[in-house]
């Protein structure tokens, strides 16, 4: 499985043109970080790389692939794939 994580200022449908050339047999799931696209802005105002990265963990654990999966970021998505991993 795959976390696609989008770039500052951008939201996940920034990759709507790229995910159908990719191999069908992987599962991707394309997430808005807090703040962007369809998600809810922050009732604390923090939007730290940390904040991010707990996030996509969360994102991951929710979605139970906890032990495994691979990122795929750009921009802002790939620093925080870098923190992450």
């Amino acid at each position: 499985p795959w976390l696609v994580l989008h770039g500052f200022l951008d939201n996940a449908a920034a990759f709507d043109l790229l995910c159908p050339h990719l191999p069908k047999t992987w599962r991707l799931v394309c997430l808005d970080f807090a703040g962007h696209g369809h998600s809810n802005h922050r009732a604390n105002a923090s939007y730290s790389t940390t904040d991010h990265v707990t996030d996509v963990w969360l994102a991951a654990v929710a979605l139970g692939w906890q032990n495994g999966f691979s990122l795929m970021g750009h921009s802002m998505g790939g620093n925080v794939a870098v923190v992450l991993a």
